[in-house]
């Protein structure tokens, strides 16, 4: 019936809406790393691409698109009876709707704090952390701009790195910002030398 279609679209949309509030942008893309490294495919673990499309998706399309289709739904379905059944059998399905959605909003209030560990604390992302340089977007929900600004993590060098980034791909990465030169190859023209043919 068209409980398990509302009542899933409903659930979506609360997940989206807590995944980005609690979960946040930064954590999923380490966790997405983390849970790939030293697989066959990404040993290095697998990078968010692309980046903009997936934050956009996260932030924006998800949480709109599943809200926008729960409310379409509920009033098609209130104004056209689903499926050519009686009214009795569609009210014990509008019932079973809302006893799944009151479940959900009596125990939705419930919280505690975290106990997600800080990112810098928390063991499962070590390994990525402190052996990978891994190039993050800020997030965290809680900053004064609503901009993306990328950073990098890593042990080392604070210069993320430019082989996960295409459009990267054709500038170096020098070191203290200097300047590469045009070096021509050195050929060296070997002189006339006859090799004897038996």
């Amino acid at each position: 019936m068209f409980v398990g279609t509302i009542f899933l679209l409903a659930v979506c949309f609360i997940e989206s809406i807590i995944l980005n509030f609690d979960l946040g942008w930064k954590r999923l893309q380490l966790a997405l790393k983390a849970a790939t490294y030293g697989s066959e495919r990404h040993p290095e673990g697998r990078n968010i691409f692309p980046k903009w499309l997936c934050r956009y998706d996260f932030v924006v399309t998800v949480p709109h698109a599943t809200a926008f289709l729960c409310i379409y739904q509920i009033a098609y379905v209130a104004s056209n009876p689903y499926g050519g059944y009686p009214a009795s059998l569609l009210a014990w399905g509008w019932t079973l709707l809302a006893i799944c959605c009151a479940t959900v909003l009596l125990t939705i209030w419930k919280r505690d704090e975290s106990k997600l560990p800080a990112i810098e604390d928390d063991p499962k992302f070590q390994e990525v952390l402190v052996n990978e340089e891994v190039v993050i977007s800020e997030d965290d929900n809680g900053d004064k701009d609503d901009f993306v600004e990328e950073c990098a993590i890593s042990s080392g060098s604070d210069k993320p790195d430019a082989r996960d980034d295409p459009e990267c791909m054709s500038v170096p990465l020098l070191p203290d910002g200097e300047q590469e030169q045009a070096v021509e190859p050195k050929v060296e023209e070997a002189s006339n030398v006859e090799v004897p043919v038996e």
